[in-house]
């Protein structure tokens, strides 16, 4: 297959077959042979006078996908017992207003808006710790986000849950620095539920900074690690429209072989560029991957491991090397595939692995999966995938949607 210059990936998407994809079957994609949808038909998400428009924001507010079920995702949302709003600009004053111990507003829902940089140094050269239920931390500016230091949901006995994290850009998290991840979820002491992270960019290095002295591939390769991991009991995780980019090790699910919570995550309409792997790997409990883009992976894209279930449908893989495998586990991981593109693709078949047991058919299903909620509407046709994705996924692109209320009126300035 040829390979295509960037610029011509989003031209060509309206038909894929003629830039060299193919589906799953190994047959040229057809729009008539998958679900269109609401959300198809909203990638213009603007309106005439250049604002998005109120439907398209009634969709992308909505979760949907494992955090959408048992009493949904609402985070800091005032659902009529009354709620807290504040604005932070360092991490101190974060770890101020969040903290269960010492927190003015752990007896409500708390909404907190980032309004500046956080780094590891504002934040007293700690880690950021969210250990209370009912919480939205919310960008809100063009320098919001964090630089450093990211967010560990950590749940204590009782657990965690209800926790949304949405328009930030966060980045060059060192492993040394709390938890070593962007965003981790530890539920190794208690369970988390119902997390739902959205509209995020997240981007470490492949190459160390020269600080760092690395001089070879392993200390950069080391360097970073996750930029959005789950360890333990976790669940009813959506990660969706986010931009992922630039990462060695970029989204881990189980810690080992000998983690064997029953995890279930989804995965939509994310953009995944210029990474090396673990995209994501995923060992045991229930996977779903549906409409994301993965553009120019150096090593391995998504790993199902140690009797995982997946269901993967209408994701485009353009220059990915084994795009769909289950390799250096114990036991194999099992996918159902359909309708996904593959252009430029290096391995056919092959997991690309001396270490059993390996299974790479990314174009055929290896086992069967259906996730338990709907999600037909808003499921798209893998030719419509790059030109939307690109456009929606990422930090400040719903900004108007979010109703972000002027610090003044916060309760905490």
């Amino acid at each position: 297959m040829k390979q295509l210059p960037l610029a011509m990936i989003v031209a060509c998407t309206s038909v894929l077959v003629a830039c060299g994809g193919t589906s799953s079957n190994n047959t040229p994609t057809n729009s008539s042979s998958s679900s269109s949808s609401s959300q198809s038909s909203s990638s213009s998400s603007s309106d005439a006078s250049g604002g998005l428009t109120a439907d398209y924001c009634e969709q992308i507010n909505t979760v949907e996908g494992f955090a959408s079920m048992e009493s949904g995702t609402t985070g800091g949302a005032d659902l009529g017992d009354g709620n807290y709003v504040v604005g932070v600009s360092t991490g101190e004053a974060l770890r101020e207003v969040v903290y269960s111990s010492s927190s003015p507003y752990q007896d409500k829902p708390l909404t907190i808006y980032i309004d500046d940089l956080i780094t590891w140094e504002n934040s007293g050269n700690s880690d950021i710790r969210i250990e209370r239920s009912d919480v939205s931390i919310i960008g809100r500016g063009e320098n919001a986000g964090f630089e450093g230091v990211g967010i560990e949901i950590k749940a204590p006995s009782e657990g965690v849950e209800n926790i949304i994290v949405r328009n930030l850009r966060m980045r060059y998290v060192p492993q040394s620095h709390g938890s070593g991840d962007i965003i981790s979820l530890d539920g190794r002491d208690g369970p988390i539920r119902n997390i739902w992270i959205d509209h995020n960019e997240l981007y470490n290095r492949l190459e160390a900074p020269e600080s760092a002295g690395c001089t070879t591939e392993e200390c950069n390769k080391n360097y970073h690690d996750e930029l959005v991991s789950g360890r333990g009991d976790v669940g009813r995780i959506t990660i969706s429209y986010n931009h992922l980019h630039d990462s060695w090790k970029t989204s881990l699910w189980g810690s080992s072989d000998s983690d064997e919570a029953n995890r279930t995550v989804t995965f939509h309409h994310n953009l995944w560029q210029n990474v090396n792997s673990r995209l994501p790997l995923f060992r045991y409990g229930e996977l779903h991957v549906f409409n994301n883009y993965y553009l120019d992976v150096e090593s391995s894209g998504i790993n199902v491991r140690q009797t995982a279930e997946a269901r993967i449908d209408g994701n485009v893989f353009n220059r990915v090397s084994h795009p769909i495998v289950s390799l250096y586990s114990d036991e194999l991981g099992y996918w159902e595939v359909e309708d996904n593109a593959f252009i430029d693709i290096s391995s056919s078949g092959s997991c690309g692995s001396s270490v059993p047991p390996c299974e790479g058919a990314h174009e055929e299903s290896t086992g069967q999966y259906t996730p338990p909620y709907d999600y037909d509407h808003i499921l798209m046709p893998a030719q419509e995938v790059p030109e939307y994705v690109f456009e929606n996924a990422g930090a400040d692109k719903i900004d108007a949607c979010l109703d972000l209320p002027s610090p003044e009126d916060d309760a905490n300035n």
